[in-house]
């Protein structure tokens, strides 16, 4: 007898580790999920199923459905989530953002600006006086900017910025005595060279920093041939890639699209033996292609015509072995570390390129909204005359601020604070009780 009682209870303690429970209700026994849920900022209160737990928590022994639940945190706005419990499997939302109930809206720069272009923990920002200080890099942290061109006559009229991944750099386009040129500031050095003219008309997709060489620069020119630049105390230059509509490069290779016999093909070029592999010839025909990397995986925009942007994902880390996946169609198109956001018409979806799930994140929006940043977990996007902000799990967008935004904006690491301009003034918005800051993603824009 305490043999068999010893086999069953070691039998049930067993199943119950393995995530199996007992319905009461229905006398049945049933493969449970659980839920694990944590938020920014900490210590705050989930309300699951009319009882309340501390966050970060763990919610084990859920039967498999979608479950709605809310946060709360005096001081704090209520968040109201869903959750999908799957048998044998873990839901994690990690990171929850919660918006503070009153917001406070800061001038940070005395002087009017006319835009400002963000990276990491800086922007070039464009004030509008005129004088040959007119275009300064600006540094969050401190609030301090400085002259990047104080030794030549007025540049202005910035038209964008691109820093290299490691900040030591930044490209500029700008005007300057009387045409477009285009700039390669060294922020260390604090000096600057300006390309040669023909680089000049090159649409600002086609300058692709390494991620991984100090100082090296690809671009694409006018006749779809691809250079190498070599940044030192002159600029070297370098043919690197025939004809192709497309590259983009990781840290070891480039990648990039090439006419073959019977249509385009996708190839993957050392960037140091040169050696060659065809990753794919299952490329659609179209009048637009634009490729981007994103966590191991390679995303290919193409357009027939200007209206929308279609898309598809390709793992070539799987060495050729999956075809791209079919995404859909947008207007635009975000990249940002492991997830694709895109907007439809009116629709804003999700793809995660970990989990291979792509969701419908926001559908209600009152006129065509425009997406001005991704983070890992929150959305941020202009609909109107207002901004606001969703995550990928919350069922309903904050509304931020009833101020039509424009121009860029800035989200500082910890989602604590939004940065852009309010009546030319660059003004911080603050979400949370202090500050920090860092770079949320990549957009590209169509139309």
């Amino acid at each position: 007898m305490v043999a068999i009682l010893f086999t069953v209870t070691a039998a049930s303690l067993l199943a119950y580790a393995y995530g199996y429970r007992y319905d009461l209700t229905n006398r049945t026994i049933f493969k449970s999920g659980l839920l694990a849920v944590t938020t920014e900022p900490k210590n705050t209160l989930l309300v699951f199923e009319d009882k309340n737990k501390s966050i970060p928590t763990t919610i084990r022994g859920l039967a498999s459905g979608s479950y709605h639940f809310t946060i709360e945190k005096s001081g704090y706005r209520p968040w109201l989530g869903q959750a999908v419990i799957v048998p044998g499997l873990a839901t994690e939302m990690k990171d929850i953002q919660l918006v503070a109930s009153t917001n406070t809206q800061t001038k940070i720069f005395d002087e009017p600006l006319v835009n400002f272009w963000p990276d990491t923990n800086r922007a070039v920002v464009e004030l509008s006086r005129w004088d040959k200080n007119k275009v300064q890099l600006l540094d969050f942290e401190t609030g301090l900017a400085r002259p990047l061109f104080a030794d030549l006559p007025i540049v202005y009229t910035v038209k964008n910025a691109l820093f290299s991944p490691d900040d030591n750099f930044v490209l500029i386009s700008a005007y300057y005595q009387g045409g477009l040129k285009r700039f390669i500031v060294d922020l260390t050095q604090e000096t600057h060279q300006i390309l040669p003219s023909a680089y000049t008309s090159l649409p600002f997709e086609d300058f692709v920093w390494h991620p991984y060489t100090k100082g090296r620069l690809f671009v694409k020119r006018p006749d779809k041939t691809v250079e190498i630049i070599d940044l030192g105390e002159e600029l070297l230059i370098r043919p690197y890639l025939e004809t192709t509509p497309s590259f983009t490069v990781n840290r070891n290779n480039a990648l990039f699209l090439r006419q073959a016999e019977n249509g385009l093909e996708l190839v993957e070029k050392n960037l140091y033996d040169e050696s060659e592999k065809i990753l794919t010839t299952a490329i659609p025909q179209a009048n637009y292609y634009r490729l981007l990397t994103a966590d191991g995986h390679l995303l290919l925009l193409t357009a027939v015509d200007n209206r929308f942007l279609d898309f598809v994902v390709y793992p070539w880390h799987q060495n050729g072995k999956a075809a791209f996946a079919e995404l859909g169609h947008a207007q635009e198109v975000v990249v940002q570390d492991k997830q694709i956001v895109w907007r439809s018409g009116r629709a804003i979806h999700r793809y995660d390129l970990v989990k291979e799930i792509d969701r419908l994140l926001y559908e209600n929006a009152s006129t065509t909204p425009r997406l001005l940043k991704v983070s890992p977990t929150v959305i941020y996007v202009s609909e109107g005359n207002k901004l606001k902000m969703f995550d990928i799990w919350g069922l309903n967008p904050y509304e931020l601020s009833q101020s039509k935004i424009d121009t860029n904006i800035y989200v500082d690491k910890n989602q604590e604070s939004l940065f852009f301009l309010l009546g030319n003034y660059l003004t911080q918005f603050s979400l949370k009780e202090s500050g920090g800051m860092g770079f949320l993603g990549n957009i590209v824009p169509w139309n």
